[in-house]
């Protein structure tokens, strides 16, 4: 039918076994999703806006996203002040208490940003019990070395061309391995 798919990776580790290497600048912070969406559309903006293909996502988008999934909670890794916004996930809790990230972003695609969310979000849910911590991540060096990423057999991430053949098809494939799950239609 026209579809290609892409990289469909879910990735999934026990919090209590990532432990950061030392002392972290960072502090993870909950936050209210609907108060702050314009700080986060920004964060997403950069993150993913920076990708060969990604999905844009307007006011009318964000507030259906909200809406969609209103237990969801969100966390931005920020500076000790807690002002300078850094990078958030967007959590939804699973009924055996495991943290599924089903959104996020970071300022940019430096691999010791995305580690120290992670590992924030990972001690935040190993202090509240969770089983486990992960969901639909990207496939890159960080995930690869906090998370065992294993291939979605449901809910794969494909995409159709409007228009064909399209030279960059390849590339634009691959970047869809950051899709977020929050995304998924």
């Amino acid at each position: 039918m026209g579809y290609v798919p892409g990289p469909s990776l879910a990735g999934w580790a026990d919090p209590r076994a990532l432990q950061p290497a030392g002392p972290s600048s960072y502090e993870l912070i909950e936050i209210d999703g609907r108060t702050n969406v314009e700080r986060l559309s920004s964060l997403y903006a950069r993150y993913h806006g920076a990708a060969p293909l990604s999905i844009a996502r307007d006011a009318a988008y964000w507030r259906a996203l909200l809406e969609r999934s209103p237990d969801d909670r969100f966390f931005v890794l920020a500076n000790q002040a807690g002002d300078d916004w850094q990078g958030y996930v967007r959590v939804a809790l699973g009924v055996d208490s495991s943290w599924r990230i089903t959104d996020y972003a970071w300022n940019d695609e430096r691999p010791e940003l995305g580690e120290a969310l992670y590992l924030a979000v990972a001690a935040r849910a190993a202090e509240q019990g969770a089983p486990r911590v992960g969901g639909w991540l990207p496939d890159n060096s960080t995930t690869r070395k906090l998370f065992a990423l294993t291939p979605r057999r449901q809910e794969i991430t494909m995409i159709k061309p409007l228009v064909g053949p399209l030279a960059e098809i390849d590339q634009l494939v691959a970047s869809t391995h950051c899709f977020c799950e929050i995304d998924h239609v």
